[in-house]
């Protein structure tokens, strides 16, 4: 039980550093008038469905990789988090807004937009997948769609408050290079998820 909770509070961490600023592009688009919301929601959920299925592929796939060289893995996000601490470092904070198209998309077009942005949550979250004995890789799964479930709700809840999502834009400039850090040193480190006693 321990080993299910900890590896579900590394995947909603996970989620939440690589998705802050998918949060602040669904609030956009839900707040844009004509735009239908069903299809903001199926096309994220798409989205989501996509990467959490590409990172049990890459589990399945880490098997034949040398145990040894899983954890190496974890390098990834911890380079990502430290080029996205440089930035936030080196950048204004007007320059960190995350714009939005300014015409209404449909379901395809928000799950290519939405694909398109997660580049960072695969570059996160296959590390982890990977590093994971298959018991709770389904529980990194089942933590993403359900966090992404949450995202959509909230994104929806602060869709009509600009400030809200302009001060989500401020937090995400420091806390997503922090947590991606702390991803990165877990899948680095050895740690209780990482093997189950048979």
């Amino acid at each position: 039980m321990e080993e299910i909770l900890a590896i579900v509070g590394v995947a909603l961490t996970a989620f939440v550093s690589t998705n802050t600023d998918n949060l602040v592009l669904l609030s956009i688009l839900l707040g844009q008038r004509g735009q239908r919301r069903l299809a903001v929601l199926f096309g994220y959920s798409a989205a989501i469905a996509t990467l959490a299925l590409l990172g049990l592929v890459a589990a399945r796939l880490a098997d034949e990789l040398p145990d040894a060289a899983l954890s190496y893995l974890g390098l990834i996000p911890l380079a990502m988090g430290l080029e996205r601490l440089r930035r936030a470092l080196l950048r204004s904070p007007a320059s960190a807004e995350v714009h939005a198209p300014d015409a209404t998309l449909g379901f395809a077009g928000v799950a290519v937009l939405m694909l398109s942005n997660g580049s960072d949550t695969l570059g996160v979250l296959l590390p982890l997948f990977a590093e994971t004995p298959e018991p709770l890789t389904y529980f990194i799964a089942l933590t993403v769609v359900v966090a992404s479930l949450l995202w959509y709700a909230l994104a929806h809840a602060i869709a009509g408050h600009p400030w809200v999502r302009a001060r989500l834009g401020a937090v995400e400039r420091w806390l997503v290079p922090i947590l991606l850090i702390g991803v990165g040193l877990y899948i680095l480190t050895d740690t209780p998820t990482d093997t189950l006693v048979e």
